[in-house]
C-alpha cells in the first residue's frame, strides 16, 4: 500500500511538470516527429523534482538521481499518454533522454502485442501505430458504433464524420435516426467544430442531417460566422449577394459595400474584385478604367505580383484602363528580369523569339536567355531547347541526336512529356529515337509503373471496367498489377493487399495471402502496413485475427 501511495503521488508531480505547453486535445498525433526532434543540449542541473540549465551542482544532481533511478522515472512515465511525451521531454533534459528512452515506447507495444520491425525503433514504431493516419485507416475498417462514439468523444474528425453520416443515412452499423444526426451535429457546433457549422449551414440550406430547410436560420448563422472573418462564410456570402443562395437576396449594392469592407482588412481577393468590377462593371461597381488604373498603380508601387501582372497585360492588351504602350511594358518586365524573375524571363524569352511586347525580334538572345535557364535545370526551358534542337526553333541548329540526349536528360528527372516523347519516337522514330519494339515495352512500363501515374490509372480502369480502348478484362489488370508488384511498386503493392482481402481486381479472396504480404510491408517498416495490421488487430481485417482487448487498449493509451 505505501509503495502504491508513493508511485501515486510520483505519477502526479510527473503528470504536474507536464502541464506546461501540453495540450489534452487529439490534434497532436506524433505527425513526421523525428527521433532528434525532441531532444535538447542545454546543462542539466536539479530545480523543483528536475534539472534546469542555470546551477550546476553535481552533488545535487547526483542525489537527485540516487533518491530516483532511471528504472523508477521508466515506470512512472509509463503511466504517461505517448502523445504527452514531447511536452514531456521539454520539461528538462533527464526527463528528455527518458522520454526518449525505447524501453518505454516498447512498453506501449507490449501492451499492444505489437512487434517492431528489425529496421525502426520501438519508438519510431510506436510513433507511426498512434498517427492520424493510422487512426483514420483504423475507422475505416470494421468498428462499431460503440468503438467509434470513443473515438468521437477524443475529437477525432473522422469518426466525427463516420457518426454522423451513420445517423443521417444508415452507414457503419448506426440506425438512421434524423433527430439524433441533428441533435449530435449541434452538440459539435456548440464545441465550435467548423465542420460541424458547415454542416448546419447546409442542412438549414437543403434540409440535410436532420434539419429543417431554413434560410433566413442559413443566413443568420452565416452571418455570425462572416463576423469572425471565417473565409468560407465570406465566400458564402459574396456568391449568396451574387446568386441569391444562402438565404441571401441578390443585391449587388450590398456586393459591393461587402467588398469595401473586406478591402479594409486588406484582403487581396476583395483588391482583385474591385479591380475586375471597376474594369467590367461587375460585382456592384460601375465601370471606371481610371479608377481601375489607380488602384492597380497603388499596389505596383508595393510590388504586388498580381498587380504586376495585370499592369504588364494591361501595357500589352489595353485593360484594366492602360493604354497600349509595349516600350513600357518591355521596361517593366526588364526590371524584374534583373531580379532573375522566371516569369518574366520566360516572357521575354518569347518576347525575343517572336518579337512581342516591345522587344524587337532577336533568336540569338532568345537562345542564351534561354541557356541560362536550362543551366539551372529548368525543365520548361530544356524543353523548349529540345524543341530547338529538333525543329530548329529559338534559335537552336537542328541537332536530332542532342535533343534525344536531352530529352533522355529530362526523362531522367521523371518528366511525364520527355517520357511520352520517347515512347513516341520509339513507336514511329522521331525525336533522334530509332524504332525498336523491345525498349518500346520497357519505356512503356516505367510510364505506366513510374513515370505517369494517369496513364497508370488508365490502363487499370480500362482492364477492369473495358474502357480506354482495353478489353474488360479482370485477369489481365490482375497480372498487370503482378508485374508492378514485382517491380516493388507500393501503390501495386497495397492494390494486391486489398484485392486479396476482399477478392477484387482479378484476386481471388485469400485473407492469409493478404496477411503474409503486408507482414513483409511491416518488416519493410512500412507506416501504411503498421497501419493496416493495426486496423487488422482491431476489426479482423486484412487476414488478421481480432484480438478482443486490442481495440480497448489502443484507446487507453490515446486516451487515459
Amino acid at each position: 500500500m505505501l509503495r502504491r501511495n508513493i508511485v501515486s503521488k510520483l505519477i502526479f508531480l510527473t503528470i504536474m511538470g507536464t502541464l506546461v505547453g501540453y495540450s489534452t486535445t487529439p490534434g497532436w498525433t506524433m505527425e513526421d516527429k523525428e527521433e532528434e526532434d525532441m531532444k535538447t543540449t542545454f546543462t542539466p542541473t536539479y530545480l523543483g523534482g528536475c534539472f534546469s540549465s542555470e546551477v550546476n551542482d553535481s552533488t545535487t544532481k547526483r542525489q537527485y538521481q540516487q533518491a530516483l533511478p532511471a528504472e523508477i522515472f521508466l515506470i512512472i512515465f509509463r503511466y504517461i499518454l505517448p502523445k504527452a511525451l514531447p511536452s514531456v521531454a521539454l520539461v528538462c533534459v533527464h526527463w528528455n533522454q527518458i522520454s526518449n528512452d525505447n524501453n518505454l515506447w516498447q512498453s506501449f507495444l507490449d501492451k499492444l502485442g505489437l512487434e517492431k520491425p528489425n529496421n525502426l525503433s520501438s519508438k519510431s514504431t510506436a510513433i507511426s501505430v498512434f498517427k492520424i493516419k493510422t487512426i483514420n485507416i483504423l475507422l475505416n475498417g470494421r468498428v462499431t458504433p460503440s468503438n467509434n462514439d470513443k473515438f468521437v468523444v477524443l475529437g477525432y474528425k473522422k469518426a466525427i464524420s463516420r457518426k454522423l453520416d451513420g445517423l443521417t443515412n444508415g452507414w457503419y452499423g448506426y440506425q438512421k435516426d434524423l433527430k439524433t444526426a441533428k441533435k449530435f451535429n449541434e452538440e459539435q457546433v456548440a464545441l465550435g467544430n467548423i465542420t460541424a457549422i458547415t454542416r448546419k449551414i447546409e442542412g438549414l440550406t437543403y434540409g440535410w442531417y436532420g434539419y429543417e430547410k431554413d434560410l433566413v436560420a442559413t443566413k443568420d448563422l452565416n452571418e455570425e460566422l462572416v463576423v469572425q472573418r471565417d473565409y468560407e462564410a465570406v465566400t458564402r456570402k459574396l456568391k449568396g449577394l451574387t446568386t441569391g443562395s444562402y438565404g441571401y437576396l441578390i443585391d449587388l449594392e450590398a456586393l459591393r459595400d461587402f467588398n469595401e469592407e473586406l478591402l479594409n482588412f486588406g484582403n487581396s481577393e476583395a483588391i482583385t474584385r474591385k479591380i475586375e468590377g471597376l474594369t467590367n462593371g461587375w460585382h456592384g461597381y460601375q465601370q471606371d478604367l481610371e479608377a481601375a488604373k489607380d488602384l492597380n498603380e497603388e499596389l505596383v508601387v508595393q510590388r504586388d505580383y498580381e498587380a504586376i501582372t495585370r499592369k504588364l497585360k494591361g501595357l500589352i492588351t489595353g485593360s484594366y484602363g492602360y493604354l497600349i504602350d509595349l516600350e513600357a511594358a518591355k521596361n517593366l518586365n526588364e526590371e524584374f528580369v534583373t531580379l532573375k524573375d522566371h516569369e518574366a524571363m520566360t516572357r521575354k524569352f518569347f518576347a525575343l523569339a517572336n518579337g512581342w511586347h516591345g522587344y524587337q525580334q532577336d533568336l540569338e538572345a532568345a537562345k542564351n536567355l534561354n541557356e541560362e535557364l536550362v543551366a539551372l535545370k529548368d525543365q520548361e526551358a530544356m524543353a523548349r531547347k529540345f524543341f530547338g534542337l529538333a525543329n530548329r526553333w529559338y534559335g537552336y541548329q537542328r541537332n536530332p541526336e542532342a535533343a534525344k540526349d536531352l530529352n533522355e536528360e529530362l526523362a531522367a528527372l521523371g518528366n511525364h512529356e520527355a517520357i511520352i516523347r520517347k515512347v513516341n519516337g520509339l513507336v514511329i522514330g522521331p525525336e533522334g529515337y530509332p524504332q525498336d519494339p523491345k525498349i518500346l515495352k520497357i519505356v512503356r512500363e516505367m510510364l505506366e509503373a513510374r513515370g505517369h501515374p494517369e496513364a497508370f490509372g488508365r490502363k487499370c480502369v480500362g482492364f477492369l471496367c473495358g474502357e480506354f480502348n482495353y478489353p474488360k478484362d479482370p485477369e489481365a489488370l490482375k497480372n498487370f498489377n503482378e508485374e508492378l508488384a514485382v517491380l516493388g511498386d507500393y501503390g501495386a503493392l497495397e492494390k494486391k493487399i486489398q484485392g486479396l482481402t476482399i477478392g477484387q481486381d482479378g484476386y481471388q479472396k485469400d485473407p492469409e495471402a493478404a496477411r503474409v504480404l503486408n507482414e513483409e510491408l511491416v518488416a519493410q517498416g512500412n507506416e501504411e502496413a503498421i497501419a493496416r495490421k493495426v486496423s487488422g488487430f482491431a476489426s479482423g481485417e486484412y487476414g488478421y485475427s481480432k484480438k478482443t482487448s486490442f481495440l480497448r487498449t489502443y484507446i487507453e493509451l490515446l486516451a487515459k
